[in-house]
């Protein structure tokens, strides 16, 4: 919404469900940027490559979070980046200068709207996003860490063992059970089958090869 005070070009795309909705679209109403405002409601992981490319800035819904898959999954896709500076987002982006201080609506309408208006920033915020998501969040910067992990113990191939525990109330077939279920997956792949793998919810196991 004040983003919208200060730049009348920007459109604004919500993407989600949840309890705050109804308050997030009366607050529109109530500002008169209805014309403005597109809430789509729930989407699956599968529809969010095609909404992220109709973005041009993705504002980060993070207001007290440890990790954001949202965030490094806009930056693989190359776009900039903004929100709070709260939980592990401004280790996520790497810039402080991305980031207003937590509930600072007016200071990160102003650090979106320079964004906005410098393409030439905006161009060279989304390159280095692809890179740093490529070498820090992807599967495969993943599958790289834990070889490194299990080369540096030089354990024997029968005791390697990868736990993973999932959130238990996430919703199921979210993007942590997508990227983690293929992260076991590719390890086989590389010849780093775990041992043991533990699971929060005893329906993934059985998407696991082998």
């Amino acid at each position: 919404i004040e983003l919208c005070k200060i730049n009348s070009e920007v459109k604004c795309l919500i993407v989600g469900d949840g309890e705050l909705l109804s308050i997030y679209k009366a607050k529109v109403l109530a500002a008169g940027f209805c014309e403005r405002f597109e809430f789509t409601g729930y989407v699956s992981y599968t529809a969010l490559p095609g909404l992220y490319r109709k973005m041009r800035i993705f504002m980060a819904p993070v207001f007290d979070e440890s990790f954001g898959q949202v965030t490094p999954f806009a930056m693989h896709i190359g776009m900039p980046v903004v929100g709070y500076a709260t939980g592990a987002i401004g280790e996520i982006i790497a810039n402080n200068n991305l980031l207003a201080p937590p509930g600072a609506a007016e200071q990160l309408a102003q650090i979106c709207n320079k964004i906005w208006q410098d393409k030439g920033k905006a161009l060279e915020i989304s390159q280095f996003n692809i890179n740093r998501a490529k070498d820090n969040f992807s599967v495969e910067s993943m599958i790289a860490s834990y070889q490194q992990l299990y080369n540096k113990y030089n354990l024997p191939r029968s005791n390697r063992i990868l736990f993973i525990a999932l959130n238990p109330s996430a919703q199921e077939g979210g993007g942590a059970d997508v990227l983690w279920v293929a992260a076991v997956n590719n390890l086989a792949v590389n010849g780093l089958k775990p041992g043991l793998v533990v699971f929060s919810r005893n329906n993934l196991a059985d998407k696991v090869d082998g």
